[in-house]
């Protein structure tokens, strides 16, 4: 990591635990992914650690701040070639999925969401992002949703790890959760019909 992105990253992390997302946003280093891939990749993944310290250590104002600065700069970005962004993004689901329900829960999701290409097959076909998703219309008691993504998830997720996350407490006796699981390690062809039942994802996946 070069020394403009290092001396950056101390008070970027700063700013987040103090909750001045404002500042913040200056203080995130732009770097041009096409100009320096490393130096990119690099930054998303110091984003990732702090955001997972804060996470760890129980910090939710930081991990809220570090939420909404990524949903914010345009300086943190979906790159077709290096997967460490939309592995961020499926981190952020993921804490969505435990904070309280709401409004304002569900429009940050929207947000976070929006920055990725979500009909790109990279996307599309990411087993964590999947099952985060899974995860998050889970605990909204969206079962159509939920049923899709776990759907998608299944092709890379064991049974016993859907039936072991207390996201899906509720429905582990309900028939058609259990349909759904039992089809798990299906071949290729079946789980593609059976993952995209929105048209406009079927027919318009990017590759």
């Amino acid at each position: 990591m070069s020394e403009y992105t290092f001396e950056k990253l101390p008070d970027l992390r700063e700013a987040l635990v103090k909750g001045d997302v404002t500042s913040a946003l200056d203080l995130v280093p732009l770097v041009d992914v096409e100009e320096d891939a490393y130096e990119y990749v690099a930054l998303v993944m110091e984003i990732d650690r702090m955001l997972m310290s804060f996470y760890s250590s129980g910090n939710q104002l930081a991990v809220s701040s570090t939420i909404e600065l990524i949903s914010k700069t345009d300086r943190l970005h979906f790159s077709e070639d290096w997967p460490q962004f939309t592995d961020l993004i499926s981190k952020i689901v993921g804490m969505l999925a435990e904070m309280d329900k709401g409004a304002q829960r569900d429009e940050l999701l929207k947000v976070v969401l929006s920055k990725l290409p979500l009909k790109d097959r990279r996307v599309s076909y990411d087993e964590n992002l999947n099952f985060n998703l899974a995860c998050y219309y889970a605990i909204n008691d969206d079962v159509k949703t939920m049923t899709e993504y776990v759907r998608r998830a299944s092709f890379y997720y064991e049974k016993e790890q859907f039936l072991e996350d207390k996201s899906f407490e509720k429905y582990k006796t309900e028939p058609f959760f259990v349909d759904v699981l039992e089809n798990i390690g299906y071949t290729a062809s079946s789980w593609w019909k059976c993952a995209w039942p929105i048209e406009e994802w079927y027919e318009k996946i990017t590759y």
